[in-house]
């Protein structure tokens, strides 16, 4: 089962911590990176306008590639039919002690518009939702 799942692990005034899991069918990752609500809400809002148009692609990042910053995330969604089917690539830098120019992955999740819509929602809720708040881009996160 494809999936991501963000999940808030720590917070202050002016970000907080975001714990990134994906799967896909031949890759599981998890990471963490600081992240502000203005840039969740920006994912939230980028996924419904790509949701309404049902074509073309909408790319999220998170961070600067590289070692000068907290480990990047990107994610980019591109519609693959008319009838709601998404492929979204995603790539991770992995913070495991190495440089992340060179420790990092890049995969595809597949994914429908229903559950997109499902995860939207629990992103704009996840950007001001207490820690431990998750948003989940999965069939009941399994």
């Amino acid at each position: 089962m494809d999936m991501i799942i963000f999940k808030k692990t720590w917070e202050d005034q002016f970000c907080f911590e975001v714990e990134i899991y994906a799967k896909a069918n031949t890759i599981a990752t998890c990471m963490k990176s600081y992240t502000t609500a203005e840039s969740i809400n920006m994912l939230a809002d980028g996924i419904k306008k790509f949701a309404v148009t049902n074509n073309g692609e909408y790319l999220w990042e998170n961070g600067e590639k590289g070692d000068h910053s907290t480990p990047f995330v990107s994610m980019d969604f591109r519609s693959i039919d008319k009838i709601g089917h998404i492929i979204i690539e995603i790539y991770m830098e992995i913070d495991d002690g190495a440089s992340l120019d060179k420790h990092n992955c890049c995969f595809f999740v597949k994914t429908e518009r229903g559950l997109l819509d499902r995860f939207e929602n629990e992103l704009r809720f996840l950007s001001h939702g207490d820690i431990g708040s998750t948003a989940i881009l999965g069939i009941d996160g399994v």
